[in-house]
């Protein structure tokens, strides 16, 4: 069971973030086409969404990364691992149909861009294939757990979702949703976002594996094809170094006049959750867009609050599932819209 997501009493929005167009809206950026809702490609995405979350569970990934062939023996990573296979080919035969059929009218978007590149000899057509396949799984899996993370927040810290709302008021009003261009003018808004991406951090991510040569990391000499696990909840709860590292605290990324701490802060630094060095994730910049526009969009027309007919969720982010990214338990609440 995911969060249900209550806008009245008569209506639900149950698993919103993988709803059929919320799904869209995404494939639509990717590969310039939007489908109708019931669509065999939205399906596709759903399935090999819920599979690459059992796959990099942290737990499979050390079984995988360590016991290779167990993707073969064991049932489930068999099962999961051919329908990311099936969704690879799936993805690539509808994106090659959709370029055919819209020949030079096809709007810009992430397959354009990458054909591009193509065409210029800077990527293989199975670099393009690939690009578009964690494109379409990992923008919207991962955003998924983040959004449920952010919103929980919004309900267990009252005082933090009324800051948003007022720094949306006075930089965005009520006549237009927030874009792009608001998010540097809004420091709150944004250390909001470095705040949820330390305290609902992932348990462990992985550093460098299959090295082909001894490298350095983090100061330590690293062997050839040694895979490294490193403890991200640590970093960012070590009483050491943060203060109250089990409080959530969104001014600590603000200085003193208010604004938000440089990208060279050590605070800043000291932030893993897409991973580090030329490992890191390709869709950080992707995923800090759309949880700042879906939160702000969300907080510029409603108020959130818990729904009375069970109990919310705690704050503490110990209670939460852990998974690839943390996730809280199943919860309900009302969107109530704001005058």
């Amino acid at each position: 069971m995911t969060p249900a997501l209550i806008l009245d009493r008569f209506h639900t929005i149950r698993d919103l973030l993988l709803s059929p167009p919320y799904a869209d809206i995404f494939s639509g950026r990717v590969c310039g086409q939007r489908f109708q809702p019931g669509h065999q490609t939205l399906e596709i995405c759903q399935n090999v969404a819920a599979d690459f979350e059992y796959l990099f569970h942290y737990k499979n990934q050390i079984l995988m990364d360590n016991v290779p062939f167990s993707t073969k023996l064991m049932p489930k990573l068999r099962r999961a691992c051919q329908t990311m296979k099936n969704g690879f080919n799936y993805f690539a035969e509808i994106i090659d149909k959709i370029s055919q059929e819209s020949k030079d009218t096809m709007p810009d978007c992430l397959y354009t861009l990458l054909l591009k590149e193509r065409e210029e000899g800077r990527i293989s057509n199975e670099n393009v294939k690939g690009v578009l396949m964690d494109a379409l799984v990992g923008g919207i899996f991962t955003t998924k757990p983040t959004m449920y993370n952010a919103l929980a927040a919004m309900v267990n810290f009252p005082e933090v979702q009324k800051k948003i709302q007022e720094e949306i008021q006075r930089v965005v009003g009520k006549g237009r949703l927030p874009g792009l261009e608001d998010r540097n003018k809004m420091p709150y808004t944004r250390a909001v976002e470095l705040e949820s991406h330390r305290y609902y951090t992932p348990v462990s991510l992985p550093g460098p594996r299959n090295t082909t040569q001894d490298c350095t990391y983090n100061g330590y000499r690293i062997p050839k094809g040694t895979m490294v696990i490193y403890n991200v909840w640590r970093v960012h709860h070590d009483e050491s170094f943060w203060d109250n590292p089990l409080t959530f605290d969104p001014t600590r990324f603000l200085d003193e006049h208010g604004e938000l701490l440089p990208p060279e802060d050590e605070k800043r630094k000291r932030l893993l959750t897409f991973g580090i060095g030329k490992r890191s994730c390709i869709g950080e910049k992707l995923s800090r867009v759309r949880i700042f526009l879906g939160l702000t969009s969300i907080l510029q027309n409603f108020d959130l609050t818990p729904d009375p007919s069970e109990p919310f969720p705690s704050s503490d982010p110990r209670t939460y599932e852990s998974k690839f990214l943390l996730q809280p338990p199943p919860y309900k609440l009302q969107f109530k819209p704001r005058l």
